[in-house]
């Protein structure tokens, strides 16, 4: 599940064609071409518990922390209309958030937004934070032997409710190689609504 919430911030953060994108503050209850503000913030208590595949529950708080920001995406290119087409505008308000584990040790937190999505009925969220201060369950990976970690909480709303991961990105270590630092990470927590 966790890779189709990275598909989704992948489209946005990189669309498939060349977009120039310009940022436009607009007010909590300003109606545009994506939403509003309003309709976002709604989202962050509609859930405050979450669960795992077994069963293992999680108190989810999510808040806004400011006005929302309309990224205006238009295709560079010559041709009219191809902008609102292969570039559609999303509305990001940001938020913090805190996952954690009722009677459990997990808990991660950090800061980020959550953006409306071009898929209708669908949302998302993507916060990163200090990899320190997160309690996380043992992976395959040790995010020790890697450089640039933070934690990361993901999450979709989208027609079957909410889903989402938590854990870690960072880089390999540095080998000296042109290529440079390959990313890496690990998810070991998913959780969705009840």
């Amino acid at each position: 599940m966790w890779l189709s919430v990275v598909l989704l911030v992948a489209c946005t953060d990189a669309p498939w064609l060349p977009c120039e994108e310009e940022r436009q503050a607009v007010g909590m209850s300003e109606p545009t071409s994506a939403g509003t503000g309003d309709a976002l913030a709604a989202l962050l208590t509609q859930y405050p518990e979450v669960v795992d595949a077994r069963g293992t529950r999680y108190q989810l708080a999510l808040q806004a922390t400011g006005d929302p920001t309309l990224l205006i995406r238009q295709a560079a290119t010559d041709d009219p209309g191809e902008g609102e087409l292969d570039c559609p505008h999303s509305l990001e308000l940001p938020i913090v958030g805190r996952l954690e584990q009722i009677d459990g040790p997990v808990v991660v937190s950090g800061t980020g937004t959550i953006q409306s999505h071009p898929m209708p009925g669908y949302r998302m969220a993507f916060l990163t934070g200090s990899l320190d201060q997160a309690v996380l369950p043992e992976g395959r990976l040790d995010p020790k032997q890697h450089e640039n970690t933070t934690a990361v909480l993901m999450m979709d709303w989208g027609a079957f409710g909410l889903d989402g991961v938590a854990g870690w990105l960072g880089d390999e270590p540095d080998e000296g190689d042109e290529e440079g630092d390959e990313g890496v990470g690990e998810f070991p927590v998913s959780f969705s609504s009840p």
